[in-house]
């Protein structure tokens, strides 16, 4: 019964993705086909193949009920694009001509660099981690010492990727010079810690190219994605092994100021058993999305019940910089209603579990609250805001809405929450306004 009902999400999944992609004159490269495909990747295929490998508590009902979820989430998150749906134009023929601002991007992205580096700089000092440890361990910097000073490095960030989306709609001309941008900032992202930074990158300039330059068919767009897969397989054995060193030489690392960092013990707690595991089997297991999901809707009315909003007021800690109150609590919202039951004290150690994922994190957060009813809203207004962003951008086909769509295909790498990246995205048009800058990609 399981399986059969995993087998019936991929199903309908399948289903409404083709009618989408019918009704788009077989355009696949679209933000609901993208979260089709993560739905199911996370949500079908991996705990299927955890299931069938013994990874997973065999229990039927539970199952069955987190798929009836899953779908209903996502067919309320597909709905909005049905009803906001608009055709593509022609693809890679908006470049436009004969703007003169060259200079005035080159000194922004000069200045958005040289910021970056400050930023980080400032960031590996005020951390207490130390510019070596950074570029040698960055995933440790991330998860341990970014505490208080998380504004130097969502700064540090968001400078970077302006630099890297002023390049590649000004000055990127080339499909050469594309990739040429791409690997260069992909390799910079690498040393903020995160897996999402090279391939937030990575994917980004592939779908500029679709958009801006000429459209790629399904074959070559599979290619891409999976290029992109074994990225992000490389960056998470090279995490495993800065992993490893941690763990090997605990003593010889600083102590961070809002991790507790007394106990060597919770290496285990935080690690598991990963380091023994394969590469294949570890990445398996590290796409635990589902399976907290299942845990919680096993468990709700008996450890879990409707917290009529208390959870969304609870998670707007996530707006309060620590450097501002540090006595701000290390887990609240999700973590702090669902993860905090199964992993105490968990997150004051600097590691965390998900619930759901990116792709039905909402569906939890809106189920925990609201029952039913806000599951469904949850995936409405997540897929009302992605169909209109997706259509805004195909009728502007501009910088802002493009860096719009991928937020909300949840393509995202920053650790800011959404609301202040929107505020960076209106900031940053308005400046590139006011210095007489178009939002279109051009040749000069």
């Amino acid at each position: 019964m399981a399986y059969f009902s995993f087998a019936a999400v991929f199903l309908v999944i399948a289903g409404i993705t083709l009618a989408f992609v019918r009704a788009q004159k077989w355009d696949f490269f679209t933000p609901h086909t993208y979260q089709s495909a993560f739905f199911v990747l996370l949500l079908v295929f991996f705990p299927a193949l955890q299931l069938a490998l013994g990874n997973f508590p065999e229990e039927t009902k539970a199952i069955v009920k987190t798929n009836f979820m899953v779908l209903l989430y996502y067919c309320s998150f597909s709905l909005p694009f049905f009803l906001f749906r608009r055709s593509p134009a022609a693809f890679g023929a908006l470049r436009q001509k004969g703007t003169q601002h060259g200079r005035r991007v080159d000194v922004l992205v000069f200045l958005a660099l040289g910021g970056m580096v400050v930023c980080y700089g400032l960031l590996t000092w005020l951390s207490g981690f130390g510019l070596r440890n950074w570029l040698l361990y960055p995933r440790l910097g991330l998860q341990f010492y970014r505490g208080g000073v998380g504004p130097l490095f969502v700064g540090a960030q968001l400078l970077l990727v302006s630099a890297y989306f002023l390049i590649l709609f000004f000055r990127a001309k080339t499909a050469k010079a594309i990739a040429a941008t791409v690997v260069f900032f992909a390799f910079i992202a690498y040393f903020f810690g995160s897996k999402g930074g090279p391939l937030y990158v990575g994917f980004s300039g592939v779908a500029y190219y679709y958009f801006f330059f000429r459209r790629l068919s399904l074959p070559k767009l599979i290619l891409a994605m999976s290029s992109l897969a074994v990225i992000f397989i490389i960056l998470f054995q090279t995490h495993r092994v800065q992993w490893q060193s941690f763990k090997d030489n605990i003593d010889s690392f600083p102590v961070p100021r809002y991790v507790d960092f007394q106990q060597k013990d919770y290496v285990k707690t935080a690690m598991g058993d990963e380091e023994e595991q394969s590469t294949s089997h570890a990445v398996v297991s590290y796409a635990d999305h589902y399976y907290y999901a299942c845990l919680f809707f096993r468990d709700f009315g008996d450890q879990f019940h409707l917290c009529y909003g208390a959870e969304y007021v609870n998670a707007l800690w996530t707006y309060v910089p620590r450097f501002i109150y540090p006595e701000k609590p290390m887990s609240f919202g999700l973590t702090e209603f669902v993860i905090e039951k199964y992993h105490p004290g968990l997150a004051a150690k600097g590691h965390g579990r998900v619930v759901g994922g990116k792709v039905f994190r909402r569906g939890i957060e809106g189920y925990l609250n609201f029952g039913v009813l806000g599951l469904v809203v949850a995936g409405l207004v997540k897929g009302v805001f992605a169909a209109l962003a997706y259509r805004s951008f195909l009728a502007n086909r501009d910088m802002v809405s493009f860096a719009l769509v991928l937020f909300m295909m949840d393509f995202v790498w920053f650790t800011c929450p959404g609301a202040l990246l929107v505020a960076w995205l209106a900031l940053f048009a308005m400046a590139l306004k006011f210095l007489g800058i178009g939002l279109v990609p051009n040749e000069d």
